[in-house]
């Protein structure tokens, strides 16, 4: 055999040996067996998907997906992208559920962001649009409704005397005044220690009054600034020897 011949057959063997080795790592990463993107973290779904407007706090948010692992960060973006908050209290409970809280997120209009989890350095798929934040509506304060007074009438016999009444009716709240007023009179005043038990309930102590004749008596209820109907000739108070 000729040393040309011998040098041939070398080099077939090495090419082959070389073809084998390529097509190994070929199917190797096909296959995924480099760590690639099977085994990539994937958001599929956010519950809430749609949280209020705050200035001051975040909102749990449940992260639903798959290849979710321990060491994790969730990260909300807006479409251009920039990060608006780094998200807290992040928790994986288990390779298809991560919980957070959110960053406090403030808009005066319904704006959507993006969401992405990092999970041991491998980036999900951002979700894009995943979370919508809605402005938070003004609570608008209602305006109270006065029905009755109990007692409707009570003697003040002594000077300095005082006595306690119960309003009922509807939309008691909040910050409250009860106000009464003698039509064709000088006397008209505020109750004091003014109590709202519930929305329908309030009590109220009616001060003394220095009148020396009985007088009848309108009362009106303020909550937040929203006055009631006035309760004509709601209350008679009585004088002694009036």
């Amino acid at each position: 055999m000729s040393t040309t011949t011998i040098i041939i057959g070398i080099a077939i063997v090495i090419i082959v040996f070389v073809f084998l080795f390529i097509g190994v790592i070929i199917s190797s990463s096909l296959s995924g067996g480099g760590g690639g993107s099977s085994t990539s973290p994937t958001i599929t779904s956010l519950t809430p998907s749609t949280i209020n407007s705050s200035t001051t706090t975040g909102t749990a948010i449940t992260i639903t997906g798959t290849n979710f692992s321990d060491i994790a960060s969730v990260f909300i973006t807006s479409s251009f992208p920039s990060v608006i908050g780094s998200c807290t209290n992040v928790v994986v409970v288990n390779s298809t559920t991560i919980t957070f809280v959110s960053p406090a997120i403030s808009v005066s209009s319904t704006s959507s962001y993006n969401l992405q989890v990092l999970c041991n350095g491998q980036g999900s798929n951002l979700f894009i649009n995943g979370l919508t934040v809605i402005p938070t509506t003004p609570t608008t304060p209602t305006t109270p409704t006065l029905i009755s007074i109990n007692p409707t009438e009570l003697d003040f016999p002594f000077v300095g005397q005082t006595d306690n009444v119960t309003l009922t009716g509807i939309n008691f709240s909040g910050t409250t005044s009860v106000t009464y007023n003698a039509q064709g009179t000088p006397y008209s005043g505020n109750f004091t220690n003014v109590v709202v038990f519930n929305g329908t309930t309030i009590t109220a102590t009616l001060p003394y009054i220095a009148t020396p004749y009985n007088i009848v008596l309108s009362i009106q209820v303020t909550c937040n600034g929203m006055a009631s109907n006035i309760l004509p000739s709601a209350f008679v108070y009585l004088v002694l020897g009036a």
